[in-house]
């Protein structure tokens, strides 16, 4: 307010407020253009730029001379320009009075930038429309930073859903073994063993059916007499060579006498712990074994037999 002695509402004298206005807009104006890290400019009624700061050269690359009086839209893809977003976020500025968006935007140069931008809708005090206020900021490192974090998790989502396939595949393979060994000593074998890949004798089952205590860490060429050791361990390489099971029946002279069995041997992959005293090579030789007397053996002639006197 002003009264007839030319002054305004607080006493101050009319010239005097007119000279701290124009101190106070040139104050804001030096403010905006220094700027370097936003892009602050005018835009008219149409979207025309009106003013350029330095952040805006900075960050789009033009200078002031030949980039005001062009259309903001220079700054958007060819996409964005037939989709009509330019012309729709001075719609929505104007209707709601302001829109802030993220989106690829153009220098100069023609390269992409990733921006953040405000739209504000500038009114007078008559509340006529003047134009629109653009702040715009470079965020092509955090978009790249995020856009790395991202696929670091995408390919750590990868990992673990693979990883848990596979201990999930490992754990199916294990039960079937596991099954298997139980049908088998429930079918009526009574004596399971593995060895490593050097012959030697991890564990038998049950421990003492047909070797005494100290059969750990042993083959059979040191448990079995003479060329029954030799042979029969003959017959378990050519297992773990070729990788293929063998079934037959054979008779070996153990403490209690001379018995006949029903020999399975199967390599397998140990995909397990392994053990401090008799480390775990890549193949092992899991054997189940069924007692015969000599005339089942016989009647039986479906099968091979390996004789007590066969060598390797």
């Amino acid at each position: 307010m002003s009264d007839d002695k030319g002054t305004v509402g607080d006493g101050t004298p009319r010239h005097e407020a007119q000279d701290l206005l124009r101190v106070s807009e040139v104050h804001f104006r030096l403010l905006v253009e220094s700027v370097r890290d936003y892009a602050i400019f005018l835009l008219d009624t149409q979207g025309r730029i009106a003013s350029w700061n330095r952040g805006a050269e900075r960050i789009k690359g033009y200078q002031a001379g030949e980039i005001i009086g062009q259309h903001f839209s220079r700054f958007y893809s060819e996409d964005d320009i037939r989709a009509g977003k330019p012309k729709w976020e001075l719609e929505v500025a104007l209707k709601e009075g302001r829109i802030e968006d993220e989106g690829w935007r153009l220098r100069k140069d023609g390269t992409r930038f990733w921006a953040n931008v405000v739209v504000t809708a500038l009114f007078d005090a008559a509340g006529v429309h003047q134009g629109f206020a653009k702040v715009t900021r470079d965020l092509t490192e955090r978009r790249r930073a995020e856009q790395a974090l991202q696929q670091s998790n995408e390919e750590l989502e990868r990992r673990v859903l693979q990883r848990t396939a596979e201990l999930r595949k490992a754990n199916e393979a294990l039960q079937q073994s596991t099954g298997r060994f139980r049908l088998a000593l429930g079918g009526g074998c009574i004596v399971a063993f593995e060895q490593d890949a050097d012959l030697r004798y991890r564990w038998v089952y049950p421990h003492n059916a047909i070797f005494p205590a100290n059969y750990l860490g042993k083959t059979d060429a040191e448990l079995l007499p003479g060329q029954e050791g030799v042979a029969l361990m003959g017959l378990k390489e050519k297992v773990l060579t070729t990788g293929r099971s063998l079934r037959c029946e054979i008779g070996v002279t153990l403490e209690t006498g001379r018995r006949f069995f029903d020999l399975l041997v199967e390599p397998r992959r140990d995909g397990g712990e392994r053990s401090s005293a008799w480390p775990a090579p890549p193949w092992t030789s899991p054997t189940v074994r069924t007692p015969r007397t000599r005339s089942a053996a016989n009647a039986n002639g479906s099968r091979s037999r390996w004789p007590a006197s066969a060598t390797r």
